[in-house]
């Protein structure tokens, strides 16, 4: 009776572990290639991804924009914001407890600035880019592809300010 007990409970975990691997296996796929980016646009794709860590996730999300978001950015420019607010919004989560997070995205004539703060216990930003994580490396990579500027503001018990400037492509 007792080993029967055991295996039963062993499957029922197995189980629980085989559905939760399937469930995130699925989030992995639908957050490498964001279908809502060709279809919806840019401003769209962010308020979903703002609305599902809503729901998800206990912290409050904002997301502000302003300017000629969907014609003045090719295609690629958005694919590589949606993945550094994706990808900063993961930092946040995983590390910096916050309770408040506000995403600003402002395009003019001449540039896309892009600001993500939030108010969690924050971190020394020397050290972190001494450590060269691997969230941060990928933001300042794509940032650098575009010709972009990254600056952090961070400091422990003060959250953090990520903000990037990418100048517009101007037509030739």
């Amino acid at each position: 009776k007792n080993d029967e007990e055991k295996r039963l409970s062993l499957i029922d975990r197995s189980a629980l572990n085989i559905a939760n691997a399937v469930n995130e296996i699925r989030r992995i796929s639908r957050s490498l290639v964001p279908a809502s980016l060709s279809d919806l646009g840019l401003i769209l794709s962010i308020e979903d991804l703002v609305e599902s860590i809503k729901i998800t996730k206990s912290i409050n999300v904002e997301f502000y924009h302003s300017g000629d978001v969907e014609t003045a950015i090719v295609e690629k420019g958005k694919l590589m914001l949606f993945r550094i607010i994706q990808e900063q919004i993961t930092n946040v989560l995983k590390h910096a407890e916050a309770t408040q997070l506000v995403i600003e995205l402002i395009v003019d004539s001449c540039s896309i600035s892009l600001s993500i703060t939030d108010n969690g216990k924050g971190f020394d930003a020397e050290k972190v880019k001494a450590k060269k994580g691997v969230g941060l490396y990928n933001i300042a990579n794509r940032t650098e592809l575009f010709n972009g500027k990254m600056n952090i503001v961070a400091s422990p018990g003060n959250g953090c300010a990520l903000n990037i400037i990418i100048p517009l492509e101007k037509p030739q």
